[in-house]
């Protein structure tokens, strides 16, 4: 089913964004007032984060996460998929790894959280992200993406295209973007700029899907009706040469392991950094992560951190033992 702009469905999706923007104006100038929105600052208490290729549900029900998010996105596009109805709140940063799935994905999970089973009722769906970068990555994900949801048989309503050009600034002749982190309050749909002071548990693990071949869709990692949050598994082939990269200059790493060198910030390599050790240190995570093929659950104290989560059955909540004394298994609901 075509998407929904202004109420009206798009018989024909442009080819490009400017030509979108060409024929909603509005989508364009309500799009623009999001930049005009402050950029909060986002703790870990109550928040979610998802990295680059990975996308989480919650539920406004969640008595854990309140606030949902990403950011460190250049080319990456970051979507937030919500029921009107149900609040249920789904967000994805996207790389262009796995988008079609992703996107089936989230919409029959915050499509199913309703009642209606009518494919009219429109699902809304918001778009922050990307810019004019010198070899168009971000024009072509946007438009993998609005394809991929204009081919949908639910009806999806496009709210906000903060995209592209809409989200580009210039500093001395460098295309730069102006939002690189959004979040939404679960109860409320507000969405915001944001940027994350805690980006949860074994992030070095996360992204190492980031730089080796063995996982290349979209994750899911959290399950919003039991609390917990859910890495992997998954394995990858121990990387040839990998010293050589930890041993190379910062430029060689923006170079060749990023997708716009001129707009990272100036975490990007110590974190890529890390990254690597991680990879190097862990070339078979099946054996060394990952045993049995059993994921790492963790779920939140009552501080807010997440703690690991050991456990004998995804099935079987009862089983779970948190590793704190403040957060008991049978707060988990099955």
């Amino acid at each position: 089913m075509p998407l929904v702009v202004n109420g009206v469905m798009v018989d024909k999706l442009s080819s490009d964004t400017i030509s979108l923007f060409e024929m909603y104006p509005s989508v364009k100038e309500y799009s623009r007032t999001f930049l005009n929105q402050p950029r909060k600052t986002i703790t870990s208490y109550g928040s979610l984060y998802v990295l680059q290729r990975e996308f989480a549900l919650v539920n406004p029900s969640d008595p854990y996460v309140n606030i949902l998010g990403t950011d460190a996105a250049t080319t990456c596009n970051m979507v937030v998929l919500r029921h009107p109805e149900t609040g249920m709140t789904a967000c994805g940063h996207f790389d262009g790894s796995g988008t079609e799935d992703c996107i089936r994905e989230m919409i029959r999970k915050v499509h199913n959280s309703g009642t209606s089973i009518d494919i009219h009722s429109g699902l809304e769906l918001h778009m922050i992200g990307g810019f004019i970068d010198a070899n168009g990555y971000s024009k072509d994900l946007c438009q993998k993406i609005l394809c991929s949801f204009h081919r949908q048989a639910i009806s999806i309503h496009l709210i906000t295209a903060c995209i592209c050009e809409v989200n580009n600034t210039v500093r001395g002749g460098v295309n730069l973007p102006i939002v690189r982190g959004i979040a939404v309050y679960v109860k409320t749909g507000e969405i915001f700029p944001a940027s994350f002071v805690d980006k949860g548990p074994d992030v070095p693990l996360r992204s190492s899907r980031l730089l080796t071949s063995g996982s290349p869709g979209m994750l899911e990692i959290y399950d919003s009706y039991n609390g917990f949050m859910k890495i992997g598994p998954f394995n990858y082939q121990p990387v040839r040469g990998i010293d050589l990269w930890l041993a190379g200059g910062d430029d060689l790493i923006l170079k060749h392991l990023s997708t716009s060198p001129e707009a990272e910030d100036a975490n990007f390599v110590n974190e890529t950094r890390r990254t690597l050790t991680f990879i190097r240190d862990n070339p078979f995570p099946s054996i060394t992560v990952f045993p049995e093929e059993k994921p790492r659950y963790y779920a939140k104290d009552e501080y807010g951190n997440w703690v690991l989560v050991t456990h004998n059955s995804y099935y079987s909540p009862d089983t779970f033992h948190l590793k704190s004394k403040n957060f008991a298994s049978n707060q988990l609901k099955p």
